[in-house]
């Protein structure tokens, strides 16, 4: 068994050594699993998971090296490099959501400043709504589904900031694609399912900010996860094929 969690963990200790937005640090969740579960389970970061799935079972088949970006609650991403999952010699590689993008920007709860989750994830999109339009969100839930509800109602504020969230994305993006160097980018987690929102929008985006080599033979493909919003759990279910 396996479950995908939302910060740095351990799968060799089933210890989770951070987790800003459950404000867990250095946490023995695995032993949690374990006494509920009755029987070891081995610990991933989802968006790790979400990677792993979509290399074995979706949009990253064909391709040996990807970039696998989580956009949910916060921003993860997961890393393939060579077909195999890359944890980095610190176990905190692929922290895209907590890659700054302003220097001295938006407070955020891991500790630092500017970083890109407080930009672009579902609990952004909402903050930064509630700052622009508070009006039109009275009434309704508090959560980025509104704000994609708006937009699809042509609401022309709502438009405006998922497509400045999307350039914000786009640049952090094509910021680790310029180190990584991957085949493909591949968006996963519930944000995911808005293609025209989102999908299209960085497609055209991330080139944007791109080292020209890469741009001018248009090598870098974006693609919407295969498995959805479920590839986290797929991946973590699969973790027996990639450790």
């Amino acid at each position: 068994m396996g479950a995908g969690v939302p910060g740095t963990a351990s799968t060799a200790t089933g210890i989770i050594d951070y987790c800003p937005n459950l404000d867990w640090s250095d946490e023995p969740a695995g032993s949690y699993f374990a006494e509920f579960l009755g029987r070891e389970v081995k610990l991933i970061q989802d968006s790790r998971a979400a990677a792993a799935a979509e290399m074995l079972y979706g949009a990253g088949r064909e391709f040996s090296d990807i970039l696998c970006v989580t956009i949910g609650t916060g921003i993860g991403s997961g890393i393939i490099s060579q077909r195999k999952l890359l944890n980095g010699g610190m176990n905190t590689a692929g922290e895209l959501g907590h890659m700054s993008i302003a220097k001295g920007g938006r407070p955020c709860v891991c500790g630092s400043c500017g970083c890109l989750e407080q930009y672009v994830s579902g609990t952004a999109i909402i903050q930064r709504a509630l700052e622009r339009f508070p009006a039109k969100i009275e009434g309704q839930p508090e959560n980025s589904e509104t704000v994609f509800s708006l937009a699809y109602s042509g609401d022309r504020q709502a438009l405006e900031l998922l497509d400045a969230c999307m350039d914000d994305l786009a640049f952090g993006i094509s910021n680790t694609v310029a180190i990584l160097s991957p085949q493909a980018v591949i968006i996963s987690g519930g944000l995911c399912e808005h293609d025209s929102l989102v999908i299209a929008p960085l497609a055209k985006k991330i080139p944007k900010y791109g080292y020209k080599s890469w741009v001018k033979k248009a090598a870098l493909k974006i693609l919407k996860a295969e498995l959805g919003s479920d590839a986290p759990m797929i991946g973590a279910a699969s973790l027996y094929k990639v450790l």
